[in-house]
């Protein structure tokens, strides 16, 4: 239901910023999505992660934007066996089955950027970043219906999310840019196989954008 309502969130604000505006007020509006990595959770199978971003954000000033980033990364992994009861195959009564974890971490963020100027077409942005992220994480196993399965681990959280995010942005064309960015990410304590889980991650984002209208700040 969570995701349901982010994505409804998300879809609105967008139909908000597309109604009849000015062109003088489309124009610090700007959209961008790409690949982003998710580095070091202590969460799922705690291996870092590789998903996507999408990010919708507006110039308030010649020097400052605010923007809501929403990442996804999902997860399939095997993490081990266990062994089953094989009633239909009286030469190995007992046979060893495949344990899957599958995860899915969603980071929502909002950010505030100070912009720096590195060039002509180019600038350093930082600043802080502030949200929540939610976290589910179920094992699967194969076979599942048989005897001798062990009780599957299975937790869904939603942890508030707090950090510092640094950027370079460079604009090759009127209204498209290309963005590579950092951020450091903090977050609550969560719970998961009955241990408390408080996970600092790290973000790397790289992404491709589309302003709405040239803004004057650039």
């Amino acid at each position: 239901m969570k995701k349901v309502l982010l994505v409804i969130l998300f879809v609105s604000t967008i139909s908000e910023i597309t109604k009849a505006q000015s062109d003088t007020e489309r124009r610090n509006w700007f959209l961008e999505g790409g690949l982003s990595f998710y580095l070091a959770p202590d969460w799922g199978t705690g291996e870092s992660l590789v998903g996507g971003m999408l990010n919708i954000g507006y110039y308030v000033s010649p020097r400052s934007f605010l923007a809501l980033e929403v990442g996804g990364y999902p997860q399939s992994k095997k993490i081990g066996t266990f062994t089953y009861y094989n009633t239909s195959n009286p030469s190995k009564i007992y046979t060893d089955g495949v344990i899957t974890r599958e995860s899915l971490t969603i980071p929502v963020l909002f950010t505030w950027n100070y912009m720096f100027d590195l060039s002509e077409k180019c600038y350093l942005h930082v600043g802080p970043s502030l949200g929540a992220t939610m976290l589910s994480a179920s094992d699967m196993y194969d076979p599942d219906d048989v005897e001798g399965k062990p009780s599957p681990n299975e937790a869904e959280e939603t942890v508030f999310s707090f950090g510092a995010n640094i950027g370079v942005t460079w604009n090759f064309a009127k209204r498209w840019f290309l963005d590579g960015g950092y951020r450091f990410l903090g977050n609550t304590t969560a719970t998961f196989e009955d241990r408390e889980v408080k996970g600092v991650t790290h973000q790397i984002n790289i992404a491709v954008g589309w302003r709405f209208g040239k803004p004057k700040s650039l």
